[in-house]
């Protein structure tokens, strides 16, 4: 089984790239549009309190995004028992295009040299919510250990993010049977947890 150590700090490794890959969809030139609607906090804890924040990743990731106007924003957090992790990152400010953001996040994912798509991305919309995410499934080969990683990411006017379940559990599970449309209600419940109207 992977190491709880190598499993928590696989998911900011890829999000590193992910986010250097997504500048080139949010230059000043492509910004024409609406004011934001959302920005992006840290809570301290996520899932009505259940995951606590144990590490604000923000300064991590801020070197992947070159763009001074926009604010990073991202956390890693732990149940307080047992092995269930999530890696919260997103960034605020004008977006230029939601769609094209969100995507080229998760393009940045895929393109690590060490990640490969297992399942992959659709559109999913979580119940009661009319904004889709889109979510897929990664697998992750380091050290000879292949690891398996559920994504999900959303762009809107204001933010983009993603959350990635770190989980030591999901880990090792065949990426086939990863439960997307489960793990997507869960990252939309996030998403109303880390996101906040402007004004």
């Amino acid at each position: 089984m992977i190491g709880i150590v190598a499993a928590a700090l696989i998911g900011a490794f890829m999000l590193f790239r992910a986010f250097a890959e997504v500048q080139g969809w949010n230059a000043p030139s492509l910004r024409a549009g609406p004011p934001p609607e959302y920005t992006l906090t840290l809570p301290d804890a996520v899932e009505g309190g259940r995951l606590p924040l144990t590490e604000d990743l923000g300064d991590t990731f801020r070197p992947a995004v070159s763009d001074p106007d926009l604010t990073v924003v991202g956390g890693r957090y732990h149940a307080a028992s047992g092995g269930d992790r999530l890696v919260f990152m997103g960034y605020h400010g004008e977006i230029g295009s939601p769609e094209r953001s969100r995507n080229g996040l998760l393009d940045g994912m895929e393109d690590n040299p060490s990640s490969e798509l297992a399942v992959p991305r659709r559109e999913i919309t979580p119940a009661g919510s009319d904004e889709p995410l889109v979510c897929e499934v990664l697998v992750k080969a380091e050290s000879g250990t292949r690891t398996t990683v559920p994504v999900c990411a959303w762009g809107d006017r204001g933010t983009v993010g993603s959350v990635m379940d770190n989980s030591v559990d999901t880990a090792g599970t065949d990426p086939g049977d990863v439960d997307l449309d489960a793990f997507a209600e869960r990252v939309g419940a996030i998403r109303d947890e880390v996101r906040e109207p402007i004004g």
